[in-house]
């Protein structure tokens, strides 16, 4: 992909279900997006618990995705 050094910034977004990184051009405008499925477990009636293990190796997941998408190189943060 071809870009201007710094022209992009990766968003984090991690839901219930989901951990999604999504890449923002300078503009605003949405790049492209990845997620990863999270599991839940729910082991009482009202309660629902998630990994934290699998929550951070989720999350590496789509921010390594969408940082090789666009190159470190040209992500505004470090």
């Amino acid at each position: 992909m071809q870009a201007t050094a710094k022209e992009f910034i990766i968003a984090l977004d991690e839901g219930t279900t989901n951990a999604k990184a999504v890449v923002l051009d300078s503009r605003g405008k949405v790049i492209v997006k990845f997620s990863q499925p999270l599991a839940i477990q729910t082991p009482r009636d009202g309660w629902v618990e998630q990994s934290g293990e699998a929550l951070v190796t989720a999350s590496l997941t789509v921010i390594a995705s969408a940082v090789a998408h666009v190159g470190a190189e040209n992500v505004a943060a470090p």
